[in-house]
């Protein structure tokens, strides 16, 4: 039995695209990219959107689309103009995403980009740069020195760097990166024979930085490629130091044997590689345990009790010269970080 199905009728936005014209769309906000309904309008036929400071006021003042991004740039103590640019950045980038298969579709194609000065502002002049989409570093990268590195990134001129380190399986490896003047540098270790670090997945990323370690499996020791990037739509120097270096015993669990009443010694340095160091420890029956750590005035540490799990029981954190845990414990095996 053969059964007739009626045609849909096509969309305003298809019917304006199929007789030639770019339709563009004068409104952005974050929930449109988010939610997948710019890519539905693009693939009904729109060829674009815009924005500008107006259209970018309404967008925030009118949803709670930016209230997370906005409370983490005011922990970063962001200034109000910073937040807005980077903010409005961020979306228009996103933007600019959704359309790339637009943009690629009809073999690129020439833009007009219009300035225009803000109601109540001062004359001026600015700058205008434009760049590459993707990264410009390729893989493997440059090999790392035995000391690490200090160098620096950009987010318009210079935004990412490849470096790489010959990895040992079954080897634990840990890893440090520290940007200098509490900025962000996006941190990522690939495999060997990573080709692409767009369309290959890393093994491990921090998007601000810090400590990680990484132990390969069996048979995949290798050439491992670090892709360092910086994010952000100012021209700014962005310092940071890498190092990578094999994991010693007390820089990974169990760590090294804290006995009763005694002492161990050692230095850390969270701008170097010795970041944390692991103790492990017995209580025979429940007892009341006390653990002292003691450093120079100036020095910041975090003393933190685990159970033999992992599973977290207590912590002196943020203090400076001394810190002190006393605790009631069960019988069991316990470790100090």
């Amino acid at each position: 039995m053969a059964t007739a199905t009626r045609a849909r009728k096509p969309t305003a936005i298809k019917e304006l695209h199929d007789v030639g014209q770019s339709l563009w769309l004068d409104n952005i906000r974050r929930q449109l990219i988010s939610s997948g309904e710019l890519a539905r309008l693009r693939d009904e036929g729109l060829t674009g959107v815009t924005s500008n400071p107006t259209i970018f006021e309404k967008a925030v003042s009118g949803s709670t689309d930016y209230d997370e991004a906005m409370v983490q740039l005011v922990r970063e103590r962001k200034k109000p103009t910073d937040m807005l640019w980077e903010l409005m950045v961020e979306d228009v980038q996103a933007a600019a995403d959704v359309f790339r298969p637009v943009f690629d579709a009809t073999g690129g194609a020439n833009y007009l980009i219009l300035f225009g000065r803000l109601r109540d502002s001062v004359d001026g002049t600015f700058t205008l740069r434009v760049t590459a989409p993707g990264p410009s570093s390729k893989p493997p990268g440059t090999p790392l020195p035995a000391k690490g590195v200090r160098s620096t990134l950009n987010p318009l001129e210079r935004p990412d760097k490849a470096w790489s380190t010959v990895m040992r399986a079954g080897t634990t490896y840990k890893m440090n990166l520290v940007p200098r003047g509490g900025q962000c540098v996006a941190f990522s270790l690939f495999a060997p024979g990573t080709r692409d670090f767009r369309s290959t997945g890393p093994v491990i990323r921090r998007e601000c930085g810090g400590y990680s370690t990484y132990t390969p499996g069996p048979r995949l020791g290798g050439r491992y490629s670090i892709f360092l990037e910086a994010h952000g739509s100012r021209s700014v120097t962005l310092r940071y130091r890498l190092q990578v270096a094999p994991a010693g015993p007390d820089d990974i669990g169990p760590g090294r044997l804290l006995g009763n009443q005694q002492t161990r010694r050692g230095s850390l340095n969270g701008s170097r590689i010795n970041v944390v160091n692991f103790f492990h420890f017995d209580v025979a029956r429940h007892s009341d345990v006390t653990l002292r750590l003691r450093a120079g005035a100036r020095a910041q540490f975090d003393l933190v009790l685990l159970s033999e799990t992992g599973r977290f029981l207590d912590c002196e954190c943020g203090g400076s010269g001394r810190a002190y845990i006393r605790r009631g414990l069960s019988a069991g095996h316990y470790f100090a970080v």
